[in-house]
């Protein structure tokens, strides 16, 4: 597999945010915020939603509300699926109608 860019990226930005949890590194997110499923919501909301428009505004100028910093990062998803398409992975005992359920 070549290494993209946004690889690249994705690799810093995962290291620092990992950080975080590092207390030896000066972490400052305590291990216990994520005994509840609501704080871990919390968690991945922020890194998944505010994070990146905060980014984007400072960096373009461009502030967007969530709705609209959402579709930009959905036409990304669109955008970078299509140039990396893969074939999808079935377990041996799923069918072809059987619906995907969260867990």
């Amino acid at each position: 597999m070549d290494i993209t860019k946004e690889h690249v990226y994705a690799a810093l930005i995962a290291a620092k945010v990992l950080e975080l949890f590092d207390s030896e590194k000066g972490g400052s997110i305590p291990d216990e915020d994520f005994e509840t499923n609501e704080n871990v919501s919390h968690f991945i909301h922020a890194l998944a939603n505010l994070v990146p428009s905060y980014i984007y505004a400072e960096i373009t100028g461009d502030a967007k509300n969530l709705i609209e910093f959402n579709h930009l990062a959905n036409k990304l998803v669109f955008q970078y699926s299509k140039l990396i398409e893969k074939p999808m992975v079935k377990a041996e005992d799923e069918s072809e109608d059987q619906d995907v359920k969260e867990g």
